[in-house]
């Protein structure tokens, strides 16, 4: 079984650690209540069975405070795929991510690395927010992932929606499997 470290980055309140809830145990068993954020980093794995093989992934997630956010780059060491996080409604986090992408390219040893954006907490409902200018402008974003070319993946983890993480994780596999020159297996 091969094993693929997947490292998750981003600033505060992105909705890293429910994500990686949501893969480890499922949308049911979540309890978006009791979320609040990271210190330092957690870890969890999880076996995936992606395209007749099985992998055993190691999961880091990263805490996205300020605080926290320089020690990011120590867990790029041997990384397979980075998700960068960033929360559609903030602006302000897409530039972020922005920054944590540059740095996952430069720090990561492996510059093959599977390195996606991931725009979360897309399911907000634009009609009720007043501000509009707080929230991320797509032109710009599909822009920025052109320019840099990495694959870029809206998610919602809600319940009409969560089936979105195990699409993530598979265009993840998918990615990852290109950058490492890696055969998908047919059958």
């Amino acid at each position: 079984m091969e094993r693929i470290k997947l490292v998750v980055i981003g600033g505060e309140y992105t909705g890293k650690t429910l994500f990686i809830e949501c893969l480890i145990t499922g949308y049911n068993s979540l309890d978006f209540k009791k979320y609040q954020y990271t210190c330092g980093a957690s870890y969890a794995s999880k076996k995936f069975y992606y395209n007749n093989k099985n992998y055993l992934i190691d999961i880091w997630d990263t805490a996205g405070l300020q605080k926290y956010i320089s020690l990011t780059k120590f867990f790029f060491r041997d990384a397979g795929i980075i998700f960068v996080f960033f929360n559609y409604a903030v602006k302000e986090s897409f530039e972020k991510a922005k920054t944590l992408v540059e740095s996952a390219r430069t720090d990561c040893e492996n510059k093959n690395v599977a390195i996606i954006l991931v725009e979360n907490k897309y399911d907000l409902n634009l009609s009720q927010i007043k501000d509009r200018n707080l929230f991320c402008d797509e032109e710009e974003i599909l822009n920025y992932v052109n320019k840099v070319n990495i694959p870029f993946v809206h998610l919602s983890i809600q319940e009409k929606y969560s089936n979105g993480v195990n699409e993530l994780f598979k265009k993840a596999m998918k990615e990852y499997l290109k950058k490492t020159n890696k055969q998908e297996y047919k059958y």
